[in-house]
């Protein structure tokens, strides 16, 4: 970078710094509730054999990890102690650290990279939190699910960009059948980085507004907070 030739620990150090300050400071300043409110309902053995099964074995993974194939053909096994611990996580509302370690595999944005900006980090976790974040993205849609806006396309089963674009064209169209329209315009807005940059209060604010429990809240908020990048190294694929 900057002309120099680095060594892989120089090169890990200075990602790990660039895109750990993407965010900015996401310290929560909400006071969540300590006397751990509600229960979050525990997954059935059943459930998370179904999970284990259905798992992608061509997804790489932080390289500290097992190989995805492993739990996958163990599925009869494996399901009871991975519901322990998983129905533990919803028991104390507390994501497991372990899984919040992240490995960033960088890949260049163009072809010739001179500086951390020039790289999109793909951050490889473990697969049993994946596991874990599809147990903890099902709670969430079964409350909120109905009350999403219809405008809300993105990360949404049977919605797509296609529908955004289909539903700009039909007001566009609807405008100009309209004799009264002297004119039509759009402001479009890409925020750099956004999803990054979502501050948790805000989506703590957000989840709550849409009746989220207590409960899961304090999950997702573990989820989100305190998470660490280690060195970039190989993956298990």
């Amino acid at each position: 970078m900057d002309g120099q030739w680095l060594t892989t620990s120089e090169v890990t150090d200075e990602l790990n710094r660039f895109f750990s300050q993407i965010g900015g400071n996401r310290q929560g300043t909400q006071q969540l509730c300590k006397n751990l409110p509600g229960a979050l309902s525990p997954v059935s053995i059943g459930e998370v054999k179904y999970l284990l099964k259905q798992l992608n074995t061509h997804k790489a993974t932080h390289s500290n990890d097992i190989p995805t194939w492993v739990s996958k053909a163990g599925a009869e096994d494996l399901c009871i102690p991975v519901t322990s611990s998983i129905n533990k996580m919803l028991e104390t509302q507390e994501y497991p650290r372990k899984w919040k370690n992240a490995q960033i595999r960088p890949l260049k944005k163009i072809s010739n990279a001179a500086c951390a900006g020039d790289y999109r980090p793909i951050s490889l976790l473990h697969h049993l939190g994946k596991l874990a974040e599809d147990v903890i993205l099902r709670k969430l849609k079964s409350t909120v699910e109905s009350k999403l806006g219809k405008n809300q396309f993105a990360y949404r089963k049977q919605h797509c960009t296609t529908d955004t674009l289909l539903k700009l064209k039909n007001n566009r169209c609807a405008s100009l059948d309209d004799l009264s329209t002297s004119h039509i315009s759009a402001t479009m807005i890409d925020m750099s980085k956004a999803f990054d940059r979502l501050h948790p209060d805000v989506l703590k604010g957000k989840l709550q507004q849409l009746g989220v429990s207590d409960a899961l809240i304090n999950l997702i908020d573990s989820f989100l907070t305190n998470r660490r990048c280690s060195e970039i190294g190989r993956a298990h694929v």
